[in-house]
């Protein structure tokens, strides 16, 4: 009797198209295991969210395992999908895993439709669970909880087995990814080696990496190249390097998979990575077709980055500004988080100060200005919510509406609307649009924000 699974990726509230690696590496393993699984992934149906649910109840699949996330609207779609399935085929297996179940076992196992809950990596859990149903073994194991967080017992081949892409429409994701037509994303490890206080993936690996073999990384990324329309390729890895040789053995690879043109691409990087690569790597960078990177600054004051635990300092993050300046990286997406607890006054200038100054040497570069968000915290701080009843609360309650003196949205505004957008098209259009994003670059630049005509004519015109 052959061994069906679906994998669901739950449906988000934000825009992003985004390949599901997870479920991807969770498919490949388990076909290589001897079962056939199918991909749902939510966000491939725009706006539709009814026709999404109604393929999932027609699978022919007896288990079902939902990919969860540590967000409200999320985990409510994913009750709502699994309660469905339930009462229509109370004898199908749910399963869910990834960050909520992680993070927070003890609520997910009270959800009344799952039927075994998976805390860490899901490939060993999720065969063991397919192989003991299939012999009429699940139903006698009683634990609804499987604890796999041991990395010990992870290897290569099982949290990295050999991609099968026919599972999910490669080109779809290519024509909708969120950042542009035709970016591939890819990971190259999974963990990370940081403990930020306000990010639960290091949690999730014991704070190890697990770096995919270089081969397999080739093979993959040679045969997207050479069956799709690729136009950039983006490692969406945090630790996709971590230090001087990391770097060096990403750009070879880019050159020997592309015969030594090189292709567009950009990585994740640290701060204290950046300011620690040579000149002459950096060099490679460029020829290999790097245009940037993707970096988690969070804070310009020390006192936050300690609160953070985000092992940089003020001096490292100009440093790095300086060098990536330097060497002409001017395409950079720079992340920062706001309203994080602890956060004082003082700190949330210095914070704008510096987001003006990053402005001010990279116009061209994207700045996301995030809410704090609180994915991580204990019992006697949740004073008896569940995590989603407290996250749900702590929007209501605690969400940042000023900051350094200034309403959010007036932030965000002058943040996004000052990046000069480069187009190859010269309409009237596009020079109109930059010269408006020249004039609110200046006021970045010079750090003047009174008199903010242009932001009520634009709330106007846009709302």
């Amino acid at each position: 009797m052959k061994k069906k699974v679906l994998l669901v990726h739950p449906k988000s509230n934000t825009n992003l198209v985004r390949m599901p690696f997870g479920l991807l590496y969770l498919a490949s393993f388990l076909e290589e295991n001897g079962c056939s699984c199918d991909i749902i992934d939510e966000n491939t149906f725009i706006k539709n969210d009814d026709l999404s649910l109604q393929l999932i109840l027609e699978s022919n699949a007896d288990i079902i395992g939902f990919t969860t996330y540590i967000s409200v609207n999320i985990m409510q779609r994913v009750h709502f999908i699994s309660e469905q399935v339930k009462l229509r085929y109370p004898k199908k297996i749910i399963v869910w895993g990834g960050y909520y179940t992680t993070g927070f076992p003890d609520e997910a196992v009270k959800h009344e439709f799952v039927d075994k809950v998976v805390i860490g990596p899901g490939e060993k859990a999720l065969l063991n669970i397919v192989n003991d149903y299939y012999d009429n073994t699940l139903l006698l194991n009683k634990d609804k909880l499987l604890n796999c967080f041991d990395p010990k017992i992870y290897d290569d081949d099982l949290l990295f087995p050999k991609l099968n892409f026919n599972k999910l429409d490669v080109d779809f994701y290519l024509k909708n990814h969120d950042l542009g037509e035709g970016i591939f994303q890819y990971i190259t490890s999974r963990g990370c080696y940081y403990s930020c206080r306000f990010c639960f993936l290091a949690s999730s690996y014991g704070n190890k990496v697990f770096k995919k073999n270089i081969d397999d990384i080739s093979n993959d990324l040679r045969y997207i190249l050479n069956h799709h329309q690729v136009k950039a390729l983006h490692f969406s890895d945090n630790m996709c390097f971590s230090n001087n040789q990391q770097a060096l053995l990403i750009t070879k690879i880019i050159l020997d998979v592309t015969n030594g043109k090189g292709i567009e691409w950009r990585s994740t990087a640290r701060i204290n990575v950046l300011i620690n690569l040579t000149a002459d790597t950096y060099r490679l960078l460029k020829t290999s077709g790097c245009t940037g990177f993707s970096i988690g600054v969070e804070s310009g004051s020390n006192d936050v980055l300690k609160l953070m635990d985000k092992k940089i300092t003020e001096e490292q993050i100009h440093k790095a500004l300086k060098i990536l300046k330097e060497n002409e990286f001017y395409t950079n997406t720079f992340e920062f988080i706001l309203g994080y607890p602890g956060e004082q006054t003082k700190d949330e200038l210095k914070t704008w100060k510096l987001i003006c100054h990053i402005r001010k040497l990279f116009p061209l570069s994207t700045i996301n200005l995030n809410r704090y968000f609180p994915v991580r915290s204990d019992k006697s701080e949740r004073e008896g919510q569940s995590m989603l009843e407290y996250i749900d609360n702590y929007s209501a309650k605690y969400k940042v509406s000023h900051y350094a003196n200034l309403p959010y949205e007036v932030l965000v505004f002058y943040t996004n609307k000052s990046k000069i957008i480069k187009s190859k098209r010269k309409t009237f259009k596009t020079m109109i649009r930059n010269l408006y994003s020249y004039f609110l670059l200046f006021r970045m630049t010079v750090g003047f924000f009174n008199f903010r005509l242009d932001y009520l004519i634009s709330r106007l015109l846009f709302r």
